[in-house]
């Protein structure tokens, strides 16, 4: 996931810097993200004139406040799948700004409007949505989908400050002047393992009284290969004589349901556009619990 934060940052000030396009079209080379020692700065002085923004992840902090023991369920395959609400991690990151001006003034002039251009752009892009960053082009290949569309939030240069700044420039190097820095937390999403609960439940018994009729509910999906059918219609008939007991249509994921069901034959029919329809005799309740339908 991190590695992905830095590429949305990097298309950010890449796309809203205005400085570092100052002498052409920006160049990943000035947007690092190693630290800002004597290695960085000699690979500054070999971009020339060109200006650039060093974004260093310096501390990375669990956010408890985020945190929830909330668990999602979904469907894969007819099973259930159960994973808990991501963690929320914290990605501290100092970014400082590079020039090669010569004049000792000019220089700090740069820079410090080259912070103000990168404050600039984090604030219109709060919260920071990858996908908003890199439209109107898709996110890169392989982008995770549960990070494209999040909004991750961000606290941009908090008020209290980053707290060992002097200590953190201390430790790049003699020749490394301490100078100022946008602190910038990202809180980031990280997945917990899913598990399988079990298969999708099918089939139940409906409430009855002692001594009553038992019906039964029951469902399944609606299948074209291995893709949902959504809209599919969906009849259930009884046996002999192909009676039709219930209707309905398959929701979003292809999925149907009848409830109230007496014990006994049925047929389950379905049908879609374009997709071909299938027909089978069941028994409710199912000896195997399932009722899927496949289009052909």
């Amino acid at each position: 996931m991190i590695p992905r934060v830095d590429e949305t940052l990097r298309t950010l000030f890449a796309k809203h810097v205005a400085l570092l396009a100052a002498g052409g079209p920006v160049t990943d080379d000035q947007i690092g993200f190693a630290p800002p020692d004597a290695q960085w700065r000699g690979h500054v002085h070999g971009l020339g004139t060109d200006r650039a923004l060093n974004v260093f992840l310096v501390d990375l902090r669990d956010n408890r406040r985020l945190r929830s023991s909330e668990r999602v369920a979904s469907v894969n395959n007819g099973d259930v799948v159960v994973a808990r609400a991501p963690a929320r991690v914290d990605c501290h990151y100092l970014i400082s700004a590079w020039s090669n001006e010569t004049d000792g003034e000019g220089n700090t002039a740069d820079q410090h409007e080259l912070l103000h251009e990168v404050l600039t752009a984090l604030v219109n892009a709060e919260p920071l949505v990858p996908s908003a960053v890199f439209a109107p082009a898709s996110v890169p290949t392989g982008f995770p989908d549960v990070l494209a569309d999040a909004e991750l939030p961000t606290v941009i240069a908090p008020e209290d400050g980053f707290p060992k700044l002097a200590e953190f420039w201390g430790t790049m190097g003699e020749r490394i002047a301490w100078r100022p820095a946008v602190w910038l937390v990202v809180t980031v999403p990280v997945l917990y393992d899913t598990h399988v609960a079990g298969p999708m439940v099918t089939t139940t018994l409906s409430a009855y009284r002692p001594g009553a009729e038992e019906l039964i509910n029951l469902g399944g999906q609606v299948l074209a290969g291995t893709d949902p059918v959504p809209g599919a219609a969906v009849r259930l008939l009884a046996e002999p004589g192909g009676v039709r007991v219930q209707a309905t249509t398959a929701d979003d994921d292809g999925r149907f349901r009848f409830t109230g069901v007496r014990a006994g034959p049925y047929r389950l029919r379905a049908g879609a556009q374009g997709l071909g329809s299938d027909d089978r005799p069941i028994d409710v309740p199912s000896t195997t619990g399932e009722y899927d339908l496949h289009l052909a």
